[in-house]
């Protein structure tokens, strides 16, 4: 619903910005508004990174701590879309066909391009975590998968995850 929407945001955004905001201020105060593009000190930048529009590819930006964040505002916009899209019923195997095509796509493009693979990731563990929970409250128990096969899929992630961070 609307009203679910509109919630949905409003965490969203205190989650992130209001942290982001002090780093921005912080830097500015500090003299440390500045970039390897040379349009530092401009007042069109400093509203650029204000309002982190670097999450929708603006080309430059100075608080490079940040710079996951950006990536976050990006996932944050694009999930309700693809759940409105997908539905809940074809979730799991859109999140697979997704992450495939992301890791297959991987090499030679942007860092941040690279890690919406993640994002297909962390919805197919949230619908499995939630399967795995409704079939426990339904079967008396009996979870989808075993503990052992949800351990296997955590290790083999953060392998994963260790490989795409030591990089190529």
């Amino acid at each position: 619903s609307l009203a679910e929407l509109r919630i949905y945001f409003w965490r969203r955004f205190f989650r992130i910005y209001p942290a982001y905001l002090v780093s921005v201020i912080l830097i500015v105060c500090i003299g440390q508004m500045q970039t390897t593009q040379g349009n530092y000190g401009s007042f069109s930048f400093f509203l650029a990174e204000l309002f982190a529009l670097r999450a929708f590819h603006a080309p430059y930006y100075s608080n490079t701590v940040t710079w996951s964040l950006y990536v976050e505002i990006a996932f944050y916009i694009a999930l309700p879309p693809f759940v409105a899209m997908v539905g809940r019923r074809a979730m799991i195997p859109a999140c697979i066909i997704g992450a495939l095509v992301f890791i297959i796509s991987d090499p030679g493009i942007s860092r941040e391009f690279a890690l919406w693979k993640y994002f297909f990731f962390g919805i197919l563990a949230s619908e499995i975590a939630l399967l795995n929970r409704d079939r426990a409250l339904e079967e008396n128990g009996r979870p989808l998968l075993s503990r052992p096969t949800l351990v296997v899929i955590l290790v083999v992630g953060l392998i994963w995850l260790a490989a795409d961070i030591a990089g190529p």
